[in-house]
């Protein structure tokens, strides 16, 4: 624990972290100058990163279910694919549904 905690790597994480806090300002003070342009920038950098984050996100959750799926049973990889997918959407479906009726049932009393 104390090699962890050793004054060196203190004072690396405190420039790391100085640099970090810098860029965020930074980037917030130049985008408030220059609303126009980047706010522009912004929104076609988040629709572009949004459904690639999401496909991420995906593919981390249903890779490893997929491979799980091609191990114990017979089927192969590509519909081993389609069945993680399809189970997938269905646990989706099942977490915002349960969420819908949720919200409405609170909303009702």
């Amino acid at each position: 624990m104390n090699k962890f905690f050793t004054q060196e790597r203190l004072i690396k994480l405190l420039i790391i972290v100085s640099i970090l806090t810098v860029i965020v300002i930074g980037i917030k003070t130049l985008g408030e100058l220059s609303e126009g342009f980047f706010a522009t920038l912004s929104m076609a950098i988040r629709s572009v990163m949004i459904p690639f984050a999401f496909a991420f996100l995906l593919s981390f959750i249903i890779g490893p279910l997929a491979q799980l799926i091609e191990n114990k049973t017979p089927l192969n990889r590509t519909l081993s694919i389609i069945a993680a997918i399809s189970v997938g959407v269905l646990f989706i479906g099942a977490i915002v549904s349960i969420t819908v009726a949720f919200i409405i049932s609170q909303m009702t009393i």
